[in-house]
């Protein structure tokens, strides 16, 4: 049966909206029936809240009755989109770090491959590692590594373009992507990189803790390799040769070339 406003209830299908004085009419709450669902089937919050200004905008001078309705549906759609993308975020961030982890890795790798093929774009891939951090740890404690780890997370977060993906790519590894970028590039870049991990002032216990240093092997697409798996093998080999020629270098795929 069709909703009336003189129907007893009407009143009941409102749910929170019953005890307006004014009831709803039935395209209004249609109207309402076709928000809840468009805002259910939104993919995230900015659509989420891309929606809910139209719909601000379809009810302006609607009456206070309709507006109040609106933000009953509004409000908890909203709340729950919030609590999933903050859910999401934590699946895909390193809780240490908060850089993405390997899972979010897995998935845009590939994907940025795929980009810099199409549009016929270069693309470095950097892969990082702490010098003797399993020593370091021993020495200073876990706790102290721990704030190592979080000190090199926010460097590379302040070093990142807004285009780059910088990962823990596990332990003390890290692992930086740098779209339409080369690898020779990527080199020079990362110098200042280099050099802020070795002058890094880090903190823990109210006592300075020692220096640490880091290696960086250095590869690119499609110099080194046409697929992500290619590069990120000769980024390892890179980092292998940084590691293996006194580590604290920078070192770039295939010809072994230092770049400090």
């Amino acid at each position: 049966m069709t909703p009336s406003p003189h129907n007893p209830a009407h009143a009941s299908e409102v749910g929170p909206a019953a005890g307006r004085a004014q009831p709803l009419s039935a395209s209004e709450l249609a109207w309402l029936w076709d928000l809840a669902k468009r805002l259910h089937a939104c993919p995230d919050l900015a659509a989420a809240e891309v929606l809910v200004a139209l719909a601000e905008a379809e009810t302006h001078g609607g009456g206070p009755a309709i507006a109040a309705a609106r933000a009953e549906t509004v409000g908890p759609a909203l709340a729950n989109l919030r609590d999933r993308e903050r859910l999401r975020s934590l699946a895909l961030r390193d809780p240490l770090t908060g850089l993405c982890n390997r899972r979010i890795l897995d998935d845009e790798l590939p994907r940025l491959f795929v980009r810099a093929a199409t549009l016929g774009e270069p693309l470095a891939l950097a892969m990082l590692d702490l010098d003797r951090f399993r020593d370091y740890n021993e020495r200073h404690g876990h706790p102290a590594g721990d704030m190592v780890l979080m000190t090199i997370g926010g460097l590379l977060q302040g070093f990142r373009r807004e285009l780059d993906l910088a990962c823990r790519y596990g332990g003390e590894e890290f692992m930086l992507i740098m779209p339409a970028t080369a690898a020779a590039e990527a080199t020079s870049r990362l110098e200042p990189l280099r050099q802020a991990v070795a002058e890094a002032a880090i903190h823990h216990e109210g006592r300075r803790l020692a220096p640490i240093t880091c290696s960086i092997g250095v590869a690119g697409f499609p110099a080194h390799g046409g697929s992500a798996a290619a590069v990120v093998a000769a980024a390892d080999e890179a980092l292998y040769l940084a590691k293996g020629s006194g580590r604290d270098h920078i070192r770039l795929a295939a010809d072994g070339r230092e770049a400090r």
